[in-house]
């Protein structure tokens, strides 16, 4: 249920951040999707304290909290860099194109997330995970191809 979840509200934002590119600056947009970010995340600091304060291991399976290493911290914040330039250029593509022609490119995270389970953990995803992500991806390219068409017609008119 979690994803079906999480993909309506990924899909909520880009449709809302399409309308929003048309009339506000991307560092404006972005500036608000990282402040309604910290907001939310206030909220998960309490439960996260009362955890840790009531249970020795509040992760089970993953073992107890470590510090993390200046290593570490370098690391996560290339990744938050990283992270941001991708919403930037999220951002921008969604002022010059609809939402429904760019959000096949969002596919490409299926493939990266696959290739960092591989390599990171060595994980490799089984036979439904693969036809699945393959039928996503080739729904995404139907719409994108289908989109094109229409803008053709559209344009020919």
């Amino acid at each position: 249920m979690l994803p079906f979840v999480s993909a309506f509200l990924a899909a909520g934002r880009d449709i809302i951040t399409r309308g929003m590119t048309e009339k506000e600056s991307s560092s404006a947009v972005m500036a608000t999707t990282f402040g309604l970010m910290i907001v939310i995340e206030l909220f998960t600091i309490p439960p996260g304290i009362i955890t840790a304060t009531i249970f020795e291991n509040p992760t089970p399976g993953l073992g107890p909290w470590l510090t993390p290493s200046p290593f570490d911290l370098c690391v996560s914040f290339s990744g938050a860099l990283l992270v941001a330039g991708g919403h930037y250029a999220m951002i921008e593509a969604l002022r010059f194109a609809e939402a429904s022609t760019i959000a096949p490119f969002n596919y490409t995270s299926i493939a990266w997330a696959g290739l960092a389970g591989y390599v990171v953990w060595g994980h490799s995803p089984n036979i439904f995970a693969v036809l699945g992500t393959c039928i996503v991806i080739m729904s995404g390219l139907y719409i994108m191809k289908f989109e094109y068409l229409r803008h053709s017609a559209r344009q020919k008119i």
